[in-house]
């Protein structure tokens, strides 16, 4: 999330170089997002941070694959070049910690979209995951 989040300040500084901003985040982006407002010193900037299907609290799934692959995870993805610290920021473990150190900026709205998605309207690719957060 960190890396991101710094990511996205860049964005926006290179591309909306002055002015205030309304972000809008996706799933794990929403995460970035608050820590970028909170941690990282946009909060001047950005009016409000709105999230849809973000993991505020974690994720079931991200908590089962860290179960089951997380010493995997690890050596796999180096191997590839790849970060794997999002599979850790996502457990429900690392949201609670994530929370705790990444307060709401006082004058920035926020705002949060969320839904439930019925298994029958699922494609067989998302029954899997969903069946894991369903029973957790």
């Amino acid at each position: 999330v960190a890396e991101r989040a710094a990511e996205l300040k860049r964005f926006i500084q290179r591309h909306v170089p002055a002015g205030p901003v309304h972000v809008i985040g996706h799933s794990m982006g929403g995460l970035d997002a608050r820590f970028m407002v909170s941690r990282l010193g946009m909060a001047e900037r950005v009016r409000s941070v709105t999230t849809v299907g973000t993991p505020h609290r974690g994720s079931a799934f991200a908590d089962w694959g860290v179960r089951n692959f997380g010493r995997l995870l690890a050596p796999f993805f180096q191997l590839l070049g790849l970060s794997y610290q999002a599979f850790f920021d996502l457990t429900r473990a690392g949201c609670a910690r994530f929370n705790a150190t990444v307060p709401d900026a006082p004058g920035v709205r926020y705002l949060s979209v969320a839904g439930v998605c019925e298994r029958d309207l699922l494609s067989g690719a998302w029954r899997f995951p969903h069946g894991i957060v369903e029973r957790a």
